[in-house]
């Protein structure tokens, strides 16, 4: 009985966790993708290719590494992706949201940051409260 009480609730824990957790993405994976959610990729390279940030999530600052680097990402961007369906992400050349301000609309690619000297330090998506647009 013990056995089947603990099957029953390691069961129900894993259905849990199964719900959760959107399938096919993750933040911080190396890998752009995007499952009912999305997620914004940048890249160090143009054309969005070459080591690359992946994540669900607005970032304030800039603080880590390329996926599998130790390549700083503040003021490195020079391409990225939008890969969520429904929310633009706005992306700005200081930390903390401010600065001048570029939108990636959904779903799309934006390259070659490089005329802007790769300024990029933050990003926020436009359903965030924090957003200041």
């Amino acid at each position: 009985m013990r056995k089947l009480r603990v099957f029953a609730c390691t069961s129900v824990l894993l259905g849990f966790v199964a719900i959760a957790s959107p399938a096919g993405a993750a933040s911080y994976d190396g890998t752009c993708n995007s499952s009912n959610g999305g997620e914004i990729c940048l890249y160090r390279d143009a054309n969005a290719v070459g080591p690359i940030y992946d994540t669900l999530y607005s970032k304030p600052t800039y603080t880590g590494t390329y996926y599998g680097t130790n390549i700083s990402i503040d003021n490195s961007v020079t391409s990225l992706r939008n890969l969520d369906p429904d929310t633009n992400v706005e992306l700005y050349n200081n930390p903390n949201y401010t600065g001048e301000s570029t939108s990636i609309w959904s779903g799309s690619i934006f390259g070659d940051l490089q005329s802007s000297d790769n300024r990029a330090s933050s990003h926020c998506f436009w359903n965030n409260a924090a957003c200041p647009i």
